[in-house]
């Protein structure tokens, strides 16, 4: 079989040269960038930013950029709250208890801010994973 070896591997090395000169032709085709080309890429790139501000249209809104500061502001009195209670601790048992109930009086607060606005996001995340 050895023998005849030669008689077998002939045309895997034409078809590995025609592969090789389909490349070098491509590549030098790819070097050459077609008024053509560039209007099919500026025609995608526009497509593209306009998807883009379609979705950061409504991202952007005012009332889109309220939420996210009231959300902000609600979780930051709500950690800032448990920080103090936490440091609070050692030095003052009543004054501790005293704020953990404040934070419990805004517990629908916050509830109603990770559900609603986290949530929303967290949701869309599963969904989306999902799919």
């Amino acid at each position: 079989m050895g023998l005849f070896s030669f008689l077998t591997t002939a045309p895997k090395v034409v078809d590995t040269g025609l592969d090789l000169a389909k490349q070098a032709a491509n590549g030098i085709d790819a070097l050459f960038f077609t008024d053509e080309e560039k209007s099919n890429a500026s025609l995608k790139a526009v497509e593209l930013w306009i998807e883009t501000q379609k979705v950061l249209r409504d991202e952007s809104s005012a009332r889109s950029i309220t939420r996210r500061y009231l959300a902000v502001m609600i979780m930051g009195v709500n950690l800032f709250e448990g920080l103090a209670a936490c440091g609070i601790y050692k030095f003052d048992l009543e004054w501790s208890k005293f704020i953990l109930e404040m934070m419990q009086s805004q517990a629908f607060m916050v509830g109603a801010v990770v559900v609603f606005y986290f949530g929303y996001y967290g949701f869309k995340q599963i969904v989306g994973a999902k799919k």
